[in-house]
């Protein structure tokens, strides 16, 4: 059986050293896993015995769980199946796999559980209302969640070494789930719902994914007013404006000139590839830079009229944002007209404290970021 946690990367183009809170949390990963397949099932017993007695407190629907020796335990209302009103309560049946499940949700609870899913130990569903028991480990273990918290934080280092595990992936992948812009943010449909209705629906004729990104594109160009005399500074960070979809697009509508920044070496690769094909090398460059790095180029200071940025804020960690607002600052004219646009995800502030201290399933396998709830700062 292979190491879940030292393989949940996939190859990528670039690898970049790792910061100090990233190899705690690497080491922290693999005694973790190696805690799910000891030899000695000692503590794969007192994971269960610990998980299962926290399941007591159930109190709201039903929890069937289906151990290895097929014995069938019950949590939560055990008369549930005689009552008449059983089939507006939750319920839901889980089957064990593997030993390993007990403890994977033993040192990471919900994040566990999502793994236990991942790696077989586990099939079936738990629903929301299931999870109300708080796990009797998390003060022990709020230590190795704060070190996986630090991992995604938006120094330097870290910063590379995150963008290079989720970024440099192959564009196929990309490509797969996408639309053919390649625009790897949030679209803009006409209706504000549209990507929450079902694709078996009987309403009318539901937006293309690729209709409601070139709404957000246009109003993205709409909202910055830009001209074309303007240069145009685009920290994409991650992912160059979509894979050069929006710089290409912006171009086309205005004449201006864009200069946009990524980490990502197969993001820049492919981004070059689409620009040349539209033949507007001579208008947009694609810098394969931090957004830190702007003040090495000198000729930069007060050089640009106009900035987008798109969904790139989260990557930032709110520790930073005054160093990169300062940033932009430093790079935008003193004078005159200038205008810049940014798209954001947030995060409502009564959550913060607390998502501060934890990492989500979204965090560690999906996307690093901290999300943001004041992507201004202090300004």
């Amino acid at each position: 059986m292979g190491d879940l946690y030292s393989t949940q990367l996939l190859p990528t183009a670039a690898v970049h050293r790792s910061s100090l809170t990233g190899y705690l949390d690497a080491i922290w990963n693999s005694t973790a896993e190696k805690l799910t397949s000891v030899a000695s099932y000692s503590f794969p017993n007192l994971a269960r015995s610990l998980v299962l007695g926290s399941l007591k407190s159930l109190t709201i629907g039903q929890l069937r769980i289906v151990t290895p020796e097929n014995n069938v335990l019950v949590f939560g209302d055990v008369e549930q199946d005689s009552d008449s009103n059983s089939l507006a309560i939750p319920k839901a049946e889980l089957r064990i796999k593997r030993p390993s499940f007990w403890t994977r949700v033993l040192l990471s609870e919900s994040l566990g559980f999502a793994e236990a899913y991942m790696y077989g130990d586990v099939a079936g569903a738990l629903t929301p209302q299931h999870i109300q028991a708080q796990s009797i480990t998390s003060s022990i273990l709020s230590m190795p969640r704060l070190l996986t918290a630090a991992r995604f934080l938006g120094d330097l280092s870290t910063t590379r070494a995150n963008i290079s595990a989720h970024y440099d992936i192959d564009n196929t992948m990309f490509s797969a789930f996408l639309s053919t812009d390649m625009n790897y943010s949030s679209a803009i449909f006409k209706d504000y719902n549209e990507d929450l209705v079902g694709s078996n629906t009987s309403r009318r004729q539901l937006e293309s994914l690729e209709e409601g990104q070139i709404r957000k594109m246009k109003n993205l160009i709409y909202q910055t007013r830009i001209q074309s005399n303007h240069r145009l500074l685009e920290i994409g960070e991650l992912y160059p404006d979509s894979w050069g979809s929006l710089a290409i697009l912006t171009v086309q509508l205005t004449g201006c000139t864009i200069h946009t920044l990524t980490l990502s070496s197969e993001q820049q690769s492919l981004a070059e590839e689409r620009i040349k094909a539209a033949g507007l090398s001579d208008k947009i460059t694609v810098h394969l830079m931090d957004y830190r790095d702007l003040k090495k180029r000198k000729e930069w200071k007060h050089y640009f009229d106009r900035f987008i940025s798109v969904e790139m804020m989260e990557h930032v960690g709110k520790e930073f944002f005054e160093t990169y607002w300062e940033t932009v600052d430093w790079a935008l004219k003193e004078d005159g007209d200038v205008v810049g646009c940014v798209q954001v995800i947030t995060l409502p502030e009564a959550r913060v404290e607390q998502y501060d201290k934890e990492v989500d399933f979204i965090r560690k396998w999906s996307t690093p970021l901290p999300l943001t709830y004041n992507p201004l700062g202090k300004y």
